[in-house]
């Protein structure tokens, strides 16, 4: 598994005792001619959007250059919320940084769904 860092939290926290976390993978790959590429595919997103990302990813397609050409090409309404903890840092429980991308996430979900 590349990068390093995934490999590390899905080794050191993903699989830990009590964590409850069953990890499976699954992988299509469909024929077509051109691939699911974020930035060629998100504008026929038909939902609310909310992108957490971090500002230095450290996995390659996940760079905050791509992640903002994603969010740019994105149809409304939709919300950036930046983020420096890492790519999987956002998961790591108990943390300030998933406390953060909680109270984050909910906000979104009222103000989108409920109002």
């Amino acid at each position: 598994m590349k990068p390093s860092p995934a490999f590390r939290w899905f080794i050191g926290c993903g699989g830990s005792n009590g964590s409850n976390r069953i990890n499976t993978l699954t992988r299509v790959t469909p024929d077509v001619p051109v691939h699911l590429v974020s930035v060629n595919t998100i504008n026929h997103l038909k939902a609310p959007l909310l992108m957490s990302v971090d500002e230095h990813d450290e996995m390659p397609y996940c760079s905050s250059e791509v992640s903002q050409q994603v969010f740019e090409r994105a149809p409304g309404p939709m919300q950036l919320h930046v983020i420096g903890c890492g790519h999987l840092g956002t998961i790591r429980y108990p943390s300030p940084f998933f406390d953060e991308s909680c109270r984050v996430q909910l906000a979104f979900l009222q103000e989108q769904f409920w109002g």
